[in-house]
């Protein structure tokens, strides 16, 4: 390399992004312009921690009308509890949040079988997760 030049490198992985341009001009300042539109699909944007709180009080909802057992309802919702209690912190740990909505949806899933409707149950929480998805930071894989 001669005096004056400058190495320059640019890279984008693990991402999908549309209509993205991306422009440069090489040699001795780097001028990048990008403009970009990222779409989520129909994923919730700009979820307020109260938001958050009332979607998780759906669940809890959707667990306490189901035909579980009482046992299985009291273990669901202890799993839910201590999740809504993260999610009212006054600055909430998104991570146990996600970690406790994971375990809540795997107790269901494990469940499903064993009662009428389980499996409208199952999916009606996972549909709720999911809307979640953006405020807790995860992407879907996290709760496979």
């Amino acid at each position: 390399m001669q005096k004056g030049e400058s190495s320059q490198s640019f890279s984008i992985s693990g991402s999908h992004v549309s209509n993205v341009q991306v422009g440069g001009q090489a040699g001795g300042n780097q001028e990048i312009i990008q403009n970009q539109r990222v779409s989520q699909g129909s994923m919730e944007v700009g979820l307020t921690q109260a938001n958050v709180v009332e979607i998780i009080s759906k669940i809890d909802t959707l667990i306490r009308c189901s035909k579980m057992s009482e046992v299985q309802k009291a273990e669901a919702l202890s799993y839910l509890k201590a999740t809504k209690e993260d999610a009212q912190e006054q600055d909430p740990d998104k991570q146990s949040v996600a970690k406790g909505l994971r375990r809540t949806k795997n107790f269901l899933k494990d469940t499903n079988d064993t009662f009428e409707s389980g499996a409208v149950l199952f999916q009606n929480v996972q549909q709720l997760i999911k809307k979640l998805l953006p405020w807790l930071g995860v992407s879907v894989s996290f709760f496979v």
